[in-house]
Formats: C-alpha cells, structure tokens, sequence
C-alpha cells in the first residue's frame, strides 16, 4: 500500500491512502509503524507527507500505552520532518509534534530544545 501512495494515478494513489487511513483507524496495526518511519527516507515528498499524516494518525486514534514501543522511534522521525524541505511535511511534522506532545509531555521538552 505504500507504493500506491506515490502511485502517478491519482485514482489508485488516493485509494492507497483511503485505504492506509481506513486501516489505521480501524484496526490496531501499530507494527506498521516501523515500516512508515523508514519510508520517511524517501526522496518522493507524496510518501514523506503521507507518512507524516498517518503519524498524526496514530497519535490521534491510539492512546500512549499503544504507542509506547514506538516513542523513541517516532521522536526523531517528527523532529526530521520539521526540518523537512517541503512545506506539507513541515506542517503535518507540526501537527503531529502537537499529538506527541499531549502524550509524551516530557519527551516534547527535549524536542523543543533540539
């Protein structure tokens, strides 16, 4: 599924992303978290976006508990996102930095001075 997301069809690239949201939301696929975090390597700034919105995502639908295996992770990968070239990553990095935040309070302290 995160292939079709840079998928040159809008129809099937949508969909892809319908799809990866439907699942996040629905189902607890926290494993796929990994799999997400590396994708923020990408040169394709659609993958980076996508990536950072289905962070959000997460913090947004699971509690901290759910997410705990994941915090050391996700910390870099939010603070690189800020830094992001693309403006859209920057501004879904933001939004997610919030969620984080509201989660993990002392984590975000140590993002804010970095």
């Amino acid at each position: 599924l995160m292939k079709l997301i840079v998928y040159t069809t809008q129809i099937i690239a949508d969909s892809g992303n319908q799809c990866v949201r439907d699942l996040i939301q629905n189902c607890k696929i926290t494993k796929s978290i990994p799999m997400m975090i590396k994708a923020m390597n990408s040169k394709h700034k659609v993958q980076r976006i996508r990536c950072m919105e289905y962070f959000l995502l997460f913090l947004e639908t699971y509690s901290a508990n759910e997410l705990a295996k994941y915090k050391d992770r996700l910390q870099p990968c939010i603070i690189k996102g800020l830094t992001d070239a693309d403006t859209h990553v920057r501004e879904a990095s933001r939004r997610a930095f919030c969620c984080f935040e509201n989660h993990y309070p002392e984590r975000s302290t140590v993002m804010r001075r970095a």
